[in-house]
C-alpha cells in the first residue's frame, strides 16, 4: 500500500504506533481537540509530549525510540 500511495494524502486511524511511526505528521487528538501536530520524530523529541507518553506506555517502546535515535527514517521539513 505505501508504495501505491506515494505522494497522496493518507489519513490513517491507527491502532497500533508503529504502523504510523515513519508517516510524514502525525495529529494527536485528546478528547476531540487537536493535542500535537508534526512530525513523528518532532513529537517524540518533546519529553512532555501526548505522542511521546503514548508510545513509552506501548510494548513497542524500544522500536520507537530506536528509530528516531538510529535515524531510521527521514524526518520531512
Amino acid at each position: 500500500m505505501r508504495n501505491e500511495l506515494v505522494g497522496a494524502i493518507v489519513i490513517t486511524i491507527a491502532h497500533r504506533l508503529k504502523t504510523i511511526i515513519d508517516y510524514d505528521r502525525v495529529l494527536v487528538l485528546d478528547n476531540g481537540r487537536i493535542a500535537e501536530f508534526d512530525s513523528p520524530k518532532r513529537l517524540l523529541r518533546d519529553t512532555e509530549g501526548k505522542f511521546r507518553q503514548l508510545c513509552q506506555k506501548s510494548t513497542d517502546w524500544p522500536l520507537l525510540s530506536s528509530l528516531v535515535r538510529d535515524g531510521e527514517f527521514e524526518e520531512q521539513t
